[in-house]
């Protein structure tokens, strides 16, 4: 698996579902769990409703789960409301859900390396990623 840099993880910055600016370098020193996803694919809306049990299980162990929403239902940028209303259908209270779009995926210019949907990145507490994992199951 190939590193991402550092400084990627610098100016990563999106907004949540809430319209808050969330960049993933406030969080070094803790591990992350970037779950990329949109809201056409049936898998990403079946690994959605654990989202928030994730993270209320991984927040006390230090570790961020965050999902990072591709495409709307439309396959278009995704908006704060359509963030806001994946998180209210899947019982989302605090995990945070973020407004991206396809120019994050290396396909388009951007960083991050997405095979299939979802996807998930594990970053460690130094930020270097370490293991992405495709798909979904319930393993």
């Amino acid at each position: 698996m190939r590193r991402i840099s550092l400084l990627l993880f610098c100016i990563f910055e999106l907004l949540d579902q809430n319209g808050e600016n969330f960049q993933l370098y406030d969080h070094y020193g803790m591990g992350i769990v970037l779950d990329f996803s949109t809201m056409w694919c049936g898998p990403c809306n079946t690994a959605a409703f654990s989202a928030q049990e994730h993270y209320d299980h991984y927040i006390e162990l230090g570790l961020l789960y965050a999902t990072v929403l591709i495409e709307n239902e439309d396959r278009d940028a995704p908006s704060v409301a359509d963030a806001l209303r994946w998180a209210d259908t899947h019982g989302i209270t605090s995990a945070p859900v973020l407004v991206g779009d396809r120019s994050l995926l290396e396909s388009s210019g951007g960083s991050w390396r997405l095979t299939g949907w979802p996807t998930f990145y594990l970053i460690d507490q130094e930020m270097e990623m370490y293991v992405s994992v495709r798909g979904w199951n319930e393993e």
